[in-house]
């Protein structure tokens, strides 16, 4: 059984690939409506957990569970810390970023911080501890910091985000290197320097 509950292309991809090379039965059928299965009944369970419901779920199946990607609250990954997992390390992403943007020279740094998630606070610790390391800080551009009165995964309009976003630029000494938290966020990071009329990569 494939369980994504949080759509990833790459990993449906990627295990997809291997059940055909080993001649498996994969059971996608959750993928797309997102609804959980009725039974339990299966011979292995790859999963990604971002509500308690799959956390439930997961209870109640007694063949072996792996979990992928990390979870969006420590009230879950508490809750299925016992699961064996196949993760990326996110604290060596932000390594890789601050190290990759310090070869530029001397630039203003920063980190997109949009989510709040465990996995982008990693990124960015271990991003701004690299810069620390070689006598460097980070601005935070953090949108949850800025909007304390927000619940984390608050949805709000993207004009309105991006807004936000387009201030914290303008405000930014020039040139700037920046390591979003995943490139979902970078991409929203190239629309407003665009937006702005700046150059990539001259300007940021």
């Amino acid at each position: 059984m494939l369980a994504l509950t949080i759509p990833n292309h790459q990993v449906h991809e990627g295990v997809a690939t291997w059940v055909r090379e080993h001649d498996w039965h994969l059971d996608v059928t959750m993928i797309y409506p997102g609804l959980l299965p009725m039974h339990s009944h299966y011979d292995g369970v790859l999963t990604t957990v971002n509500r308690m419901e799959v956390v439930d779920w997961l209870a109640k199946c007694t063949c072996p569970i792996v979990r992928m990607i990390g979870t969006p609250s420590p009230e879950i990954e508490s809750a299925i810390a016992h699961y064996p997992q196949v993760i990326v390390d996110d604290h060596s992403v932000g390594v890789l970023g601050a190290r990759h943007l310090l070869r530029l020279g001397q630039p203003t740094f920063a980190f997109y911080q949009r989510t709040g998630c465990l996995q982008a606070l990693a990124v960015q610790r271990g991003f701004v501890t690299t810069l620390k390391t070689h006598g460097r800080t980070a601005q935070l551009i953090d949108f949850y910091g800025d909007h304390p009165e927000l619940k984390i995964g608050t949805l709000m309009p993207q004009e309105k985000r991006l807004g936000w976003l387009r201030e914290k630029l303008r405000a930014l000494p020039l040139p700037a290197a920046i390591m979003a938290e995943d490139d979902r966020r970078a991409l929203e990071l190239v629309t407003v320097i665009r937006d702005l009329g700046l150059r990539i990569p001259q300007d940021i």
